[in-house]
């Protein structure tokens, strides 16, 4: 495939036809007659509903590779990504609402930080707050005492944590050096790709973005745009929405075990198991007053439960 365009956006999908519909459709809307200035790549990994009819009747501008099977999220974009050959790529998720402007504005804060390898925007949720793990540090033992232990949230331009308060940099609204962007939707230099390498396929879903960025930042800085913003139905693709996964906790354990020691594991195992232990306490307290903390309160005992049961691998 011969890119003609600045970026090409890439899109994994895996049975979200109506939140792959609205992506889409966010995508194209504000053209009109105007030529886009991106391409776009969706790769379904074996979807059941009707995803890939879909795009190849609506969309038919839209390049799909159809896996004959659910190969996971790194796997598939790594698929898209032997084949793209323009300036900048965008990891995109299907449950995201942007626009070809949010785009523009991307694209020309990386043309003018020739320095920045990597950017990406705030991601709010569809009820209006802020979406946890839009950004972050590097994952190490200070920036998990940070953040679960709620000193990132008091201090958040001095305590660096392991997610960002979208909150206080989005009220700042200036460019933050970051050492991770969520791939909900990240946009690359190519040639840091080319540097680097593509994602880790060792990661089937969550994680791979953080370990990704790792890489990245090697070459180059990470950008966090707070003053640009999508929407991102975090958690809407899942079939039952009453569930409490665990998934990116495994994933961040699993990575976390793969860049320390038995000893640090179990002290970074310490520090998330009294962060959610203060979150249990505050939603018991929040929950006698309204019923709407329920789901928290069962969340973060979930999560509780899964940190106690985890073993370290090597």
């Amino acid at each position: 495939m011969n890119d003609v365009y600045k970026l090409t956006i890439v899109i994994v999908n895996w049975n979200t036809v109506d939140l792959l519909e609205q992506c889409l459709y966010s995508l194209f809307a504000g053209h009109g007659s105007g030529k886009a200035i991106f391409r776009v790549i969706v790769v379904d990994n074996a979807s059941m509903d009707s995803s890939v009819y879909m795009v190849e009747n609506r969309y038919p501008s839209v390049k799909l590779i159809k896996n004959e099977f659910n190969v996971g999220f790194a796997k598939a974009n790594n698929f898209a990504l032997s084949q793209i050959n323009s300036e900048y790529v965008c990891l995109l998720n299907s449950d995201t609402v942007t626009s070809s402007r949010s785009f523009e504005d991307m694209l020309a804060f990386m043309d003018s930080h020739p320095n920045a390898v990597a950017c990406a925007p705030a991601l709010r949720l569809p009820d209006g707050e802020l979406q946890t793990g839009g950004a972050g540090f590097a994952l190490s033992l200070a920036t998990a005492l940070n953040y679960f232990w709620f000193l990132s949230k008091l201090f958040p331009f001095i305590c660096k944590g392991l997610f960002i308060d979208q909150n206080a940099y989005v009220r700042r609204g200036k460019p933050a050096r970051v050492d991770w962007l969520a791939g909900a939707c990240l946009v690359v230099r190519k040639t840091a790709i080319d540097a680097v390498g593509t994602l880790d396929e060792s990661f089937f879903m969550y994680a791979e973005d953080a370990e990704w960025c790792d890489r990245l930042r090697t070459v180059g800085d990470l950008y966090y745009l707070p003053a640009l913003e999508i929407i991102h139905y975090h958690g809407a693709s899942s079939k039952n929405t009453d569930s409490v996964s665990t998934k990116w906790l495994e994933a961040t354990f699993k990575y976390f075990s793969l860049k320390h020691n038995q000893i640090q594991s179990e002290v970074f195992r310490l520090i998330v198991c009294i962060g959610f232990i203060l979150r249990i306490i505050i939603y018991c307290f929040l929950c006698c007053k309204s019923n709407k903390w329920s789901r928290n309160l069962r969340a973060m005992t979930t999560y509780l439960i899964f940190v106690l049961k985890w073993k370290f691998v090597k």
